[in-house]
């Protein structure tokens, strides 16, 4: 068991989820996590429009429109699965629907 499956099943599998909040790349990109259900069925994250995360037409970067989504789906699975089971996420695709405003 690694050191944050330690800290994650110590603290709670939810609140190790909100804390991703102050994971030093979602700090740098503005990015929060704003709720996470008990169940870890739901999670809502947001990342608000600044200087640091605006590409050249003034709208969110795309790589970090897509880090908001990229751990969670496994570290999600991970936690509801539990220790008996090895999850790897192994491609991703993202297809954007509009362009991000930070709303």
């Amino acid at each position: 068991m690694s050191f944050l499956q330690r800290v994650a099943r110590r603290v709670g599998n939810d609140r190790f989820l909100k804390f991703m909040g102050f994971y030093p790349p979602y700090l740098g990109a503005g990015v929060s996590v704003t709720r996470v259900s008990k169940d870890l069925t739901v999670l809502e994250v947001e990342m608000k429009l600044a200087q640091w995360n605006r590409n050249f037409v003034g709208t969110q970067f795309g790589g970090s429109l897509y880090s908001m989504c990229d751990p969670f789906f496994m570290l999600m699975l991970m936690m509801q699965l539990g220790d008996g089971y090895v999850v790897w996420d192994k491609s991703a695709s993202i297809e954007f629907s509009n362009r991000g405003l930070g709303r």
